[in-house]
């Protein structure tokens, strides 16, 4: 029994993998700096100069799970990174990551992580926290480090 896929060398299969997630973290970017829902099908086949379903087939075949779902996988990745190291709040998050609400973007988010917005918002705190204590006790070091340095005078 045949098939009628199209057969494709291992280093192709990298290369258009490589280049799609290149093309939907680009979009992803865009899409949060510019705060402009965009069609990522049309992005997607614009970038491909192919139709959109052809592209999406391939990728399903080479990476065994669907093109939306790995756009979805990049937006929580994209949160995650807003909430650990931004002030930004969930509202905003969403509207700027096209998700329905917040309350979407929280389920979505509890889906893929197993853990609700609360716990990065944690880790920015914890990483503020330890970053404001090295910078007291790097700030004693210089202090001690001049006073030495001026003692040998």
């Amino acid at each position: 029994m045949s098939t009628n896929k199209p057969q494709h060398s291992c280093s192709e299969n990298q290369q258009f993998i490589s280049q799609m997630r290149r093309v939907v973290d680009a979009t992803i970017d865009e899409q949060f700096a510019s705060g402009n829902s965009v069609n990522f099908s049309d992005r997607i086949s614009e970038g491909f100069g192919q139709e959109y379903d052809l592209l999406e087939a391939l990728f399903f075949q080479i990476q065994d799970v669907s093109l939306e779902e790995y756009i979805l996988t990049r937006k929580i990745e994209k949160t995650k990174e807003v909430l650990v190291y931004t002030d930004c709040p969930m509202p905003e998050i969403a509207r700027l990551l096209d998700f329905d609400n917040v309350a979407h973007l929280t389920r979505i988010l509890k889906k893929y992580t197993g853990y609700n917005f609360e716990h990065f918002v944690n880790i920015r705190r914890e990483k503020r926290a330890i970053m404001d204590k090295a910078g007291e006790n790097g700030g004693e070091k210089n202090e001690a480090v001049e006073v030495r340095m001026t003692a040998g005078r």
